[in-house]
């Protein structure tokens, strides 16, 4: 994990590789390793591994918000969608999460839906979830807002 964190992939996987020979990785391991094929640009084995994770331990909110990332990665946008609807699920008021959603209708073209997403997330941020701090609801909002020719709407928030 350590590796992983000092964005070392390759060296990563072959500390994981020895573990795994030594026991049964764990869903939080398997979803590490899915985060280094992410680092490494394999968005197959990514999605691979952090599924498995998944599949281990179907509650892991971070796990279904990894995957998410690694579907709009991959431009499965639909797929996307349902992992970050299912992390608000089992993390309701999830900022991150509620960004994502936002940025999954928009890829969709379901401009409505994004722009509802972005000022959700960037409500329940004001509300002072002061640990899910994060300028992205504010920008996305606000470039949506700006292609819709709503500049005096999207000023304040830029």
């Amino acid at each position: 994990y350590a590796l992983l964190r000092q964005d070392e992939p390759r060296e990563s996987l072959k500390e994981y590789n020895r573990a795994a020979a030594l026991e049964r990785p764990s869903a939080k391991l398997l979803e590490s390793v899915g985060q280094d094929y992410v680092l490494l640009g394999d968005w197959a084995d990514a999605d691979k591994w952090t599924l498995r994770a998944i599949q281990m331990e179907p509650t892991d909110a971070d796990a279904w918000y990894s995957l998410g990332r690694i579907r709009f990665s991959e431009q499965r946008f639909g797929d996307a969608l349902s992992c970050v609807q299912r992390v608000l699920v089992l993390s309701p008021r999830s900022v991150k999460a509620e960004n994502n959603l936002g940025l999954a209708y928009e890829a969709l073209n379901q401009t409505d839906a994004a722009v509802a997403a972005y000022r959700q997330a960037f409500a329940w941020q004001e509300a002072g979830r002061a640990n899910q701090m994060s300028e992205q609801p504010r920008l996305n909002l606000a470039v949506v807002l700006l292609y819709r020719g709503r500049l005096k709407e999207a000023e304040p928030l830029l």
